[in-house]
């Protein structure tokens, strides 16, 4: 049974490793594919960052932050890793609500997605699985919200141009 066990990860570390090496676009190709909100201000332009010949393959990190009176957003893209422990919380449906969080899966725009949303502090994130690597995610599209509900967060990604993320992959 060990060496099952053994042959199970090894075989989920190589497709995991070999999707990872795939060549990424650079972090300069994936900030000009975040879009800008209308409306809003950008606050800080894009930056970002490539890795390659990490154990875990290439990996490219790109975000983009933008206020509107007190509100704030910041657009991320990332890939590998990042992506995918990000991701792990909604790969299998959990949804969880109580007085102070929430915690659900949904899809927007055919794209499987999740929001976590603390209620006190009126901030989350939104995560859209752009790429998907088997049951994980090896793109992941996060606006991250501060000062405002997690529909109008919704709202801001249902209208967004994730075809326009996902052509760059």
């Amino acid at each position: 049974m060990k060496k099952i066990h053994i042959f199970v990860v090894f075989c989920a570390l190589f497709v995991f490793s070999s999707m990872s090496y795939a060549q990424m676009p650079s972090y300069k190709k994936v900030c000009g594919a975040i879009q800008d909100l209308n409306g809003w201000q950008l606050a800080e332009k894009c930056s970002g960052t490539n890795m390659s010949g990490t154990s875990v393959g290439s990996v490219v990190i790109a975000s983009k932050r933008f206020i509107k009176q007190d509100k704030e957003i910041e657009l991320s893209v990332f890939s590998g890793m990042q992506a995918m422990a990000s991701w792990g919380m909604f790969k299998s449906n959990l949804s969880i609500e109580n007085n102070e969080n929430l915690l659900k899966t949904l899809t927007i725009q055919g794209y499987k997605g999740g929001v976590s949303y603390d209620k006190k502090e009126h901030s989350g994130v939104v995560y859209i699985c752009i790429k998907h690597a088997g049951n994980g995610c090896m793109v992941l599209f996060a606006l991250k919200f501060n000062n405002m509900g997690y529909k109008k967060a919704l709202g801001i990604v249902k209208d967004y141009n994730l075809k326009n993320i996902e052509s760059i992959f």
